[in-house]
């Protein structure tokens, strides 16, 4: 808080020159002072956790009397010299995902367009995935919160940089991972191909999904216990009723592990005239893991050639991809 303020007084237009030269030389020696408290706390009790967590409050010292872009440029170059990423143990805090969201976040610069800015933070988050890239546990977990921040902002160019450079450094199982499939997922972009498929539906007969797609349809992965696909199914339902039934075919292809859940779930919501389709395998089913679900509801429309159209992810999406 003491550096903060400091800064801020140093870049104040309104303070005089005389002052502002003393603030810079107040500033450097706090830098000098916390720096000195880390270390010296870290070294008098190096068996304590919180120790390790102190290790990760290094920051570099940067000079009060470089310009605001010489600062900018010398911080994030400096940031991750006295930083280790190699405790799993600290995952059970914030400090992994505090000191990675601060130094993406040094990155924001007022007046970039947001392409402009995305490719700042693309910039970002290739220094980040090379500083944390030794521990393959730290590293997934943080390449995870990266990614799901990422989507919570709609960075679609960023996510699909870092599903292209880094979706195979992922630890590869016989299961996908979730990380595995949001990175995979990011690389089902319109304009590519879905993988053809055979379920059985609610009856138990098997559907193939290039037998009975149309020029457009719409494929919803969902299940009977996610309750934002229980708001969502109705939605689709009630405006695909008020649809001419040529224009899209709807199927539902449910992760449910039980049964009698996802049929008690079809009819309550009324969509027994939809395509119904589970292999009642929940997140393992081969259909859900070789389309990258990794969470419900996801939704794409495709055409007859089962090509991606769209990627919608409400409603009102989905009536604009169609229009």
């Amino acid at each position: 808080q003491w550096l903060t303020q400091l800064r801020q007084t140093i870049n104040n237009s309104q303070v005089n020159e005389s002052e502002i030269q003393g603030k810079k030389v107040e500033y450097n020696m706090a830098m000098m002072e916390r720096e000195t408290f880390i270390q010296q706390s870290v070294k008098e009790k190096p068996h304590l956790f919180v120790s390790k967590i102190f290790k990760m409050f290094h920051e570099p010292l940067t000079d009060a009397y470089l310009n605001k872009e010489e600062g900018r440029i010398a911080y994030v170059n400096e940031y991750f010299n006295n930083l280790d990423f190699n405790d799993e143990e600290l995952i059970n805090t914030t400090i992994y995902t505090d000191k990675v969201i601060h130094y993406i976040q040094s990155y924001g610069q007022y007046g970039l367009s947001r392409e402009q800015q995305e490719n700042e933070f693309i910039k970002a988050v290739d220094i980040v995935i090379g500083h944390v890239n030794k521990n393959q546990v730290v590293y997934e977990f943080i390449l995870d919160y990266i990614v799901r921040g990422f989507e919570n902002l709609n960075l679609k160019k960023a996510l699909a940089h870092i599903a292209e450079v880094y979706g195979e450094t992922t630890c590869q199982t016989d299961e996908k991972t979730t990380l595995e499939r949001r990175l995979g997922a990011q690389k089902m972009l319109a304009g590519t191909q879905v993988l053809d498929f055979t379920l059985n539906d609610i009856n138990g007969d098997p559907i193939t999904l290039s037998e009975i797609a149309k020029e457009k349809t719409l494929i919803v992965f969902w299940a009977s216990w996610c309750p934002h696909c229980n708001e969502l199914i109705p939605e689709i339902k009630t405006w695909e009723e008020q649809l001419n039934s040529e224009i899209v075919e709807v199927i539902a292809v449910s992760i449910d592990s039980i049964k009698l859940d996802w049929q008690n779930q079809v009819f309550k919501s009324g969509i027994e005239s939809w395509y119904n389709l589970s292999d009642l395998k929940g997140w393992d089913g081969k259909v859900t893991e070789q389309y990258n679900v990794y969470a419900t509801p996801i939704m794409l429309l495709i055409d007859k050639n089962l090509t991606i159209l769209s990627k919608p992810e409400n409603l009102f999406e989905l009536k604009t991809a169609l229009e």
